[in-house]
């Protein structure tokens, strides 16, 4: 279900198998946050509508700047 994130499909062993990022690694820390963004900001009669992760900052710098400061 990776849609046209083909790199998803090509990484997958390495994603299942830690040591084959990083030699010796045998475990792997997961830390989640909650990403709400509010409510939908006010969209035009005739337009489109935009995907709830493109309304605010970029999702990626969010969780870069919470996790270098963890």
């Amino acid at each position: 279900m990776h849609g046209e994130m083909s790199y998803l499909k090509r990484q997958a062993e390495r994603r299942k198998d830690p040591g084959q990022v990083l030699e010796n690694a045998r475990s792997i820390i997961v830390a989640g946050m909650n990403y709400y963004s509010g409510n939908a900001p006010a969209q035009d009669p005739g337009h489109g509508r935009i995907c709830r992760y493109a309304w605010f900052d970029d999702y990626h710098d969010v969780l870069k700047a919470s996790s270098e400061r963890l």
